[in-house]
């Protein structure tokens, strides 16, 4: 897991059949960022403003300073728990990264003090 910052979050993946495809090649290093404003991700084949979908998704607005957004570059990949961009997405029988965020757990505070 990823601790983000001081927030008490922590960013996880999992390999699964959905989420971000493992045999996707980044031309630069993924990163993680928090929302700054004006964000928006290709999904479902269509470009949306991540304002608008994290309204639908009724994510409280507390909450969305520290949702933690994957990044190539300038584009937007994957909003852990929420969704992954259309080029990068899992299709047909593939394997991904399913990524999740959420409290830190005891177990992972105990490992980041060794």
């Amino acid at each position: 897991p990823l601790l983000l910052g001081e927030s008490a979050l922590q960013l996880s993946a999992r390999r699964r059949t959905t989420g971000l495809r493992m045999s996707w090649q980044p031309e630069q290093p993924l990163s993680v960022r928090f929302r700054q404003g004006g964000e928006t991700i290709l999904w479902h084949g269509h470009h949306h403003k991540l304002k608008k979908l994290l309204q639908e998704w009724r994510v409280p607005p507390r909450d969305r300073q520290w949702l933690p957004l994957i990044y190539n570059d300038q584009r937007l990949l994957a909003v852990p728990g929420y969704a992954v961009a259309d080029p990068v997405r899992v299709a047909g029988d593939g394997i991904g990264w399913q990524l999740q965020w959420g409290p830190v757990s005891p177990k992972t505070e105990d490992q980041g003090g060794a």
